[in-house]
């Protein structure tokens, strides 16, 4: 919601902003697993918004959306401690990473004309069949 709060923000300016209607209505998560469901639906959501998904960019959005949770006072009714929020954090990076990696372009076959015969017997030559 807070995509839609800076939107309206930059277009009307704060004072004709009421930030109260751009936040969630509903209840602060009250237990550990609501409290990392609603870490990692942000951060997922937030995450098809980058432009690239570099190491940097995913770490930068994981800390900053969820700094921005534990600043709000989004898990105040939760027992979820710092030290879970970090490892939350370190594991939601590692996800997104793992998502959004890059991946190698695979070749496509060349026409039969094209193609160098080969003059060795497999498909790595050995010194021995080297010219």
């Amino acid at each position: 919601m807070r995509y839609f709060y800076v939107q309206a923000v930059n277009k009307y300016g704060e004072e004709h902003v009421n930030e109260a209607d751009f936040r969630y209505p509903g209840p602060n998560p009250s237990t550990l697993e609501q409290a990392i469901i609603m870490m990692a639906d942000s951060v997922e959501a937030a995450s098809r918004s980058l432009k690239e998904h570099t190491e940097e960019s995913i770490s930068q959005l994981v800390n900053r959306i969820i700094d921005g949770q534990v600043a709000d006072g989004a898990f105040n009714d939760c027992p979820i401690t710092f030290r879970d929020i970090s490892q939350a954090k370190l594991t939601l990076i590692e996800s997104l990473k793992t998502i959004y990696h890059n991946r190698i372009s695979y070749p496509e076959l060349k026409s039969q004309t094209s193609i160098i015969p080969m003059t060795h017997r497999g498909l790595f030559p050995t010194s021995r069949e080297v010219d």
